[in-house]
């Protein structure tokens, strides 16, 4: 099942795995996907697709900026915590294989995730 707000801005995906043993759920929000911005700051994500070099501009956006990679599962595949942010910041995810990611960017409690893809 899917939800999309109005605007397009949040989503909510609900799992729902029916076997014999039970019924089990798990429902997620994400919110704002897309580019947008961190706390009044723009910030731009590029290349997207990309090699797995990925360079996040955070701008002037202060504080500290905490980076999770999940696959599109939800499940964390690394995470990064950058204690003080002055312009670009260099991911390197060349070791990952193929495919769609979800990179969640977390500053002073609001958190933005966007989609990525690596092509090798």
């Amino acid at each position: 099942m899917h939800t999309y707000a109005t605007g397009g801005a949040s989503y909510t995906i609900t799992l729902t795995v029916v076997t014999d043993c039970g019924t089990d759920q798990t429902t997620t929000t994400y919110n704002n996907i897309g580019i947008e911005a961190l706390e009044g700051d723009h910030w731009t994500l590029y290349p997207n697709p990309s090699n797995g070099l990925i360079q996040l501009d955070l701008g002037t956006v202060q504080g500290t900026v905490e980076v999770q990679l999940n696959d599109l599962s939800g499940a964390a595949i690394s995470m990064s915590s950058f204690a003080r942010v002055e312009g670009v910041l260099t991911l390197d995810y060349q070791h990952l294989p193929a495919g769609s990611y979800l990179l969640e960017i977390t500053n002073n409690g609001t958190k933005r995730t966007e989609r990525i893809a690596i092509l090798h």
